[in-house]
């Protein structure tokens, strides 16, 4: 029974702060509204904390390893209670990005923990237990935008972060409790430095397209120049240092594999497309005039759509291989994306009437199940190259995604901010997102057919 109330403790928290972090994206338009913020800028409060879990997620690998399960599930859950708490009382939309900071560095790092603790507490079926936690993420990413859009339309959008407050302890009462207290430490082996010059790449390039975004162009290309060549350099520094580091936070000599590098070049681009569906909610609320809770209720489709489509590929992916469920895939969402570019005023034909949102389901519903599609392949498509590396191939493969996830929020902020006007500049976003997902094809062919595809040397 206590590894059952174990695993409720981890799942509880995971729930929350996925569900959390997707309400957010629902409450986007009232967050920006309440603080007067242009969109370039709001678009920080989404894209901060994808920064964060893409600088913590390989860090904390290690930290749980080394520090042990309880250490690293008491330290990572309390600092995201803290960063919603911060949220929550956030008295501008400044001190609101660098509090998202701190939730998501919680939130990064205790995704990471929460499979070591699964796997640990289940080693028998260690599969099952590892998959149920990845289950938990999706409930969370369909449930959150529900709830989220209630708590904002009927109390305020701070609500979204208070709500993840009391399930969070709830479940560090449980582990304090339960959890099995951890051996003497050893010492963890961070590449603190390594993590440092990614923050510095992304950061300086992410805080470059801001600046280009939010103010005038011949004024600020100064700032925007030094910032770029700054990014340059860090990241120029981020693979010198990682090649020679003794524990890298990304194996670089693992991109010299053309079918491992195009893995990755698709998962960032990929990742990008997911990024854009942050603002679906202010695509409906602005364009179609959904209300708050409706754009909420819009996610949902797609979400049940991904999982549909994820199902179907897993079942049958020992017979199609790797590269059909991807190519039909992506085409799928590359037509979804575009067709939502299309502003909708409804449908109507034999007998069927459809209004403009209701037009918008059907597309989402179409592209989240493009989406899920596409996962389980692209999952395991590089997998058979390195079968001994599967955690490493994983967190390269997840890096990839959420740094596309971050790049695509961030792109996405400055053509809306610049638009004349939001049905204007979403177009831009959908059809430049749409062509960017069929660009993914060349590498698509580039990687593995199928597991028997994979080149019989193993890369070690």
């Amino acid at each position: 029974m206590t590894r059952y109330l174990i695993f409720a403790a981890i799942g509880l928290t995971l729930f929350t702060q996925n569900a959390g972090n997707t309400a957010v994206a629902v409450a986007f338009p009232e967050i920006a509204s309440a603080f007067d913020a242009r969109i370039v800028l709001a678009g920080w409060v989404l894209s901060s904390f994808q920064l964060a879990v893409i600088i913590m997620v390989p860090l904390a690998g290690k930290a749980s390893d080394a520090l042990g399960r309880k250490r690293t599930f008491t330290f990572f859950v309390l600092l995201f209670v803290i960063g919603s708490f911060l949220c929550a009382i956030a008295p501008n939309i400044y001190w609101l990005i660098l509090f998202r900071v701190v939730q998501g560095l919680g939130s990064g790092g205790f995704l990471t923990s929460a499979v070591g603790i699964a796997a640990d507490t289940f080693p028998e079926s260690r599969l099952r237990s590892v998959g149920f936690v990845t289950s938990i993420l999706t409930v969370g990413s369909a449930v959150g935008p529900n709830v989220g859009g209630w708590l904002t339309e009927s109390f305020g959008w701070r609500y979204i972060f208070w709500a993840s407050i009391p399930p969070c302890v709830a479940a560090l009462a449980i582990g304090a409790a339960l959890l099995k207290r951890d051996s003497k430490m050893a010492k963890p082996a961070f590449d603190l430095r390594g993590a440092g010059l990614l923050a510095a790449s992304l950061g300086a390039m992410i805080v470059g397209l801001t600046v280009l975004g939010g103010g005038e162009v011949f004024k600020s290309w100064p700032a925007v120049a030094a910032l770029f060549v700054a990014g340059s350099a860090a990241t120029v520094l981020f693979v010198r240092y990682e090649r020679g580091a003794a524990n890298p936070l990304i194996e670089m000599r693992m991109l010299r594999e053309r079918q491992f590098a195009a893995a990755n070049v698709f998962n960032t681009a990929f990742g990008l497309s997911i990024g854009v569906f942050s603002f679906l909610p202010l695509y409906a609320v602005e364009v179609y005039g959904a209300s708050t809770f409706q754009s909420g209720l819009l996610t949902s489709p797609r979400a049940i759509g991904m999982v549909a489509g994820s199902v179907l590929t897993t079942l049958q992916l020992a017979r199609w291989g790797y590269r059909w469920p991807m190519l039909i895939g992506i085409t799928v969402e590359a037509l979804g994306i575009a067709l939502l570019g299309f502003e909708s005023g409804g449908f109507a034909s034999y007998g069927l009437a459809l209004s403009g949102l209701a037009v918008m389901v059907v597309v989402v519903s179409l592209t989240g199940f493009a989406q899920g599609f596409v996962m389980p392949a692209a999952n395991n498509a590089c997998i058979e190259l390195m079968p001994d590396r599967v955690a490493t191939i994983t967190g390269m493969r997840q890096t990839c995604r959420n740094v596309g996830q971050m790049m695509g929020i961030a792109l996405a902020s400055i053509v809306l901010d610049r638009s004349v006007n939001l049905a204007q500049g979403f177009q831009y976003v959908l059809f430049g997102t749409a062509l960017i997902a069929l660009l993914t094809v060349p590498s698509i062919v580039m990687m593995p057919r199928s597991p028997s595809d994979a080149p019989s040397q193993r890369l070690g």
